[in-house]
């Protein structure tokens, strides 16, 4: 699954969020969800998106970089 928060403080910020379970991972689902998720986003709000995980959240680094985000600082950014 996938979702999508405006920040109700930041009116240029949102949050995305993609979840995919056990039996299906590994199979380009999370990558897919996270370029449907970003190519969104950029329409839902003004200003650049970010993608933030956990340092140990390897998988998620791996679908950032399979979608074309680039790292910067330890933070993932993605447009």
């Amino acid at each position: 699954g996938c979702g999508y928060n405006p920040a109700p403080r930041a009116p240029t910020a949102g949050a995305i969020g993609i979840w995919v379970g056990p039996e299906h991972r590994g199979q380009g689902y999370g990558a897919e969800m996270l370029r449907l998720m970003i190519d969104h986003g950029e329409r839902w709000h003004q200003g650049p998106l970010s993608l933030l995980t956990s340092r140990d959240n390897e998988a998620m680094r791996r679908t950032a970089r399979a979608v074309g985000a680039g790292s910067v600082s330890g933070s993932t950014t993605c447009s």
